[in-house]
């Protein structure tokens, strides 16, 4: 179990020195929108980011990521209380408000306000179901809470195992209550413990079966479950072994895709850097497109190291992470372009068509922003992903000025990536360009 969540501990060090590392490296960017702009191409980042706050000596807001509402108010008020926390090193420290606990990391009158931390699944840590994980800050009292919908909902066994834990001294340590395995860490280089609950009753259940069995047959039936029991034991471990060269193998093939991942991310991080240094408009552009399409191969990586399955994706949480990515690169709510989606649940290919319908949909969405609003005129962009049959049906439409050229014609790299994309799905593509842009897309489930 300490193992267990050690490992846990260590991954959420690794996480937010990564948010250090960004805000150290905030100063030598040009602008807080190239800061903004480089948070906005991680698609974690972006799921965990509520806000972003740049304020100026006198501790007001001059810009913002999204919205300013009573949260971002509400830091602002905390933070002037204790000014100290936005000089020198990075700071973090946990802030409750309206019944959630939000992350505040501060460095040189930044603040990045995180709603979450995606945590690593939980399939490939614990053996027992996990009722709650809780990252708490012990000189505060303050604390996070995973697996619940809010504190409130909280039990109030988990209350008082979070309370106690932080008034104990001791940095790692696990303790039995009732039909709950509790044990914490301290993360190494952050002022926060880790606690994590799981439900170990099936194990108790089975143990109080085993000795009701025991003095209910006396000797001879305890002989004979002894060697039941032995029998069972040996073709366990054969099991057990088997399991754990298994999981053995999967862990391997995880950390593979989530290297990979973080390889190409690095990758696409260089190039976003790189692109802050170009001031040719149309440079910029290329590096944002080669950037933007290596995020959707990490992307890729990325879901199969967090879902159960090793070969098949989620279609449906693919392609919302994909668009998610492009709505906060190509900022959608300042260009007012609205986006509609319609995605089956339950929908999911293999590694290779997955990658495909992800370029797919993200040339065909990138097309749409690149050609179909000039001179910032809004509009929306419609994405449907349908099942029918044994054929997946893909489709992009846009309120746009549409397409004036011959289409077979056209030699765009996108197109060209489009064509051969749809190729490798052994699909069939369908463009109107007429009123907006419609393009339709057919391809078998499998190949």
């Amino acid at each position: 179990m300490l193992t267990y969540i050690r490992t846990l501990s260590e991954y959420i060090n690794f996480h937010l020195q990564q948010y250090e590392l960004l805000l150290e490296f905030q100063s030598d960017l040009s602008t807080f929108d190239s800061f903004l702009s480089i948070l906005r191409k991680n698609v974690i980042r972006v799921q965990e980011t509520k806000n972003v706050l740049l304020l100026n000596e006198s501790f007001e807001i001059t810009h913002s990521l999204n919205p300013i509402g009573t949260l971002e108010m509400n830091v602002v008020h905390s933070l002037q209380k204790e000014p100290r926390q936005l000089i020198g090193a990075v700071r973090y420290f946990l802030l409750p408000f309206e019944k959630q606990v939000y992350l505040l990391i501060c460095r040189g009158r930044v603040v990045l306000i995180l709603s979450s931390l995606q945590l690593l699944p939980a399939h490939s840590l614990f053996p027992h179901p996990i009722q709650w994980i809780s990252l708490a800050d012990p000189k505060q009292g303050q604390k996070i809470l995973y697996g619940f919908p809010s504190i409130e909902s909280a039990s109030v066994e988990a209350e008082g195992a979070i309370k106690r834990v932080l008034g104990s001294s001791q940095g790692t340590g696990i303790e039995f209550s009732d039909t709950v395995l509790l044990g914490w860490d301290s993360i190494r280089n952050f002022p926060f413990k880790l606690l994590v609950a799981v439900n170990i009753q099936e194990v108790i259940i089975q143990t109080q079966r085993f000795n009701i069995l025991l003095s209910v047959g006396g000797y001879a039936g305890a002989t004979l479950l002894f060697f039941l029991g032995w029998l069972l034991a040996l073709y366990k471990i054969r099991t057990l072994t088997q399991a754990r060269e298994l999981s053995i193998k999967e862990t391997i093939l995880r950390e593979t895709h989530h290297r990979i991942k973080n390889n190409i991310q690095t990758i696409s991080s260089l190039l976003d850097l790189q692109q802050e240094t170009v001031n040719d408009p149309k440079v910029k552009q290329y590096f944002s497109l080669a950037s933007s399409r290596l995020r959707v191969i990490a992307l890729l990586h990325e879901e199969l190291y967090r879902q159960d399955s090793l070969h098949d994706i989620d279609i449906k949480e693919y392609c919302v992470h994909i668009l998610a990515i492009l709505s906060q690169l190509h900022d959608f709510q300042n260009k007012q372009i609205s986006l509609q989606t319609e995605i089956d649940d339950d929908l999911s290919l293999d590694l290779k068509r997955a990658q495909s319908c992800g370029f797919l949909l993200h040339e065909l969405v990138t097309n749409s922003l690149k050609h179909a609003f000039p001179h910032g005129k809004g509009g929306m962009i419609r994405v449907a992903i349908r099942r029918k049959g044994d054929k997946i049906l893909l489709s992009v439409e846009d309120t746009g000025i549409g397409w004036r050229g011959n289409l077979e014609e056209s030699s765009g790299l996108g197109l060209v990536i489009i064509r051969s994309m749809v190729q490798q799905l052994n699909g069939t593509i369908t463009m109107d360009g007429t009123e907006g842009m419609k393009v339709r897309v057919a391809f078998p489930v499998k190949a």
